[in-house]
């Protein structure tokens, strides 16, 4: 994208404010997150160092033990009692084994959520960068061409020409124009508005997935009924490229728009 032109879309307020709020969520999102991680790492590192105290505090009873043992034999019942705590603090190591492998769960799961969130990001951006990309060619079309769209795109803003160009009607009045454009082969513009249609209409059989482009193979017999052959075509023959893709509905089985071809 031309830096002046990227420049002034970032001026427009609505984008500003739309970049923002997105980004506002999703910082606080990863920054909710970043401190659950965080107070899991300290919980685990304190969770720890209890462990480790208490696997020192069981050596030690474990050799307290031995020596009441040897000196004091006839002193079963100090020996019972001291084999009770040793029980309890073995328990009391399996219950801390146990919350600290509940604390990894939960660790690997806000680990998952973050890589998710992530990939919602870029998810977001990758649109959003197709969707300047079709709004710059629109841009770079010469003015006589931006002219006889007006009636289709009524506001240049980013918003107005996706809001215009995913309308029917708009789309059908660009592929008939577009359709004006390759059979009189006098409009440097007419890739350019090529490229466009298919990706508003690609945006459009999103919402509805019954409208999808005709399906042609090189090869294919040329049949009116089905197609349009440029100027420059033979009158019959074989298809030999699909200048402007037309579509269909696939459950009424209806041809809405006959693909431009090249015989």
């Amino acid at each position: 994208m031309d830096k002046d032109k990227l420049l002034e879309l970032l001026d427009d307020h609505e984008v500003q404010a739309r970049l923002r709020t997105i980004l506002s969520k999703e910082d606080a999102k990863y920054l909710a997150l970043q401190e659950s991680v965080n107070a899991l790492q300290d919980d685990k590192q304190a969770l720890q160092k209890n462990i480790n105290e208490l696997q020192e505090e069981n050596m030690m009873l474990k050799t307290v033990c031995e020596k009441f043992k040897r000196l004091f034999s006839q002193e079963e019942k100090a020996t019972e009692q001291l084999q009770h705590r040793l029980n309890a603090t073995e328990q009391e190591k399996a219950a801390l084994s146990q919350t600290i492998q509940h604390k990894q769960v939960k660790y690997h799961a806000l680990e998952q959520r973050n890589h998710a969130i992530e990939s919602e990001l870029q998810a977001y951006k990758r649109n959003f960068d197709e969707l300047q990309v079709a709004h710059t060619l629109f841009n770079s079309l010469n003015p006589q061409t931006r002219t006889s769209l007006c009636g289709i795109f009524k506001d240049d803003s980013l918003q107005g020409f996706i809001a215009s160009g995913v309308q029917i009607r708009n789309i059908e009045s660009l592929w008939d124009y577009i359709k004006d454009q390759v059979i009189e082969d006098n409009n440097e513009d007419t890739l350019k508005l090529i490229e466009m249609f298919q990706f508003l209409f690609g945006l459009y059989a999103k919402a509805y997935p019954q409208m999808t482009i005709q399906a042609i193979a090189m090869g294919d017999a040329f049949d009116p009924n089905k197609h349009i052959r440029t100027s420059g075509s033979e009158v019959s023959g074989v298809i030999r490229d699909v200048v402007l893709p037309g579509w269909i509905n696939t459950k009424t089985k209806k041809i809405i728009r006959q693909s431009v071809v090249c015989i």
